[in-house]
């Protein structure tokens, strides 16, 4: 995940809470820095779909949903 401060100002990251998911098929599109279990987002080119992780319910990172979501 890579930070997009010079995107979108000059906020830390903290502040505005964003950067960049490289998805597999190569687009890199906006997401949370911070991934949550309950957040999933989608990969705009492919439909690539995400969910967020987290460990010891901290902050976490971003994994690939395979299959079926239900």
């Amino acid at each position: 995940m890579k930070c997009t401060c010079d995107d979108i100002g000059e906020s830390p990251c903290e502040e505005h809470g964003y950067g960049e998911l490289e998805c597999e098929c190569g687009v890199r599109f906006r997401a949370p820095l911070i991934a949550k279990s309950f957040i999933a987002i989608q990969c705009p080119a492919c439909s690539q779909r995400y969910a967020g992780y987290e460990e010891h319910c901290g902050p976490g990172y971003w994994k690939k949903i395979t299959g079926e979501v239900q």
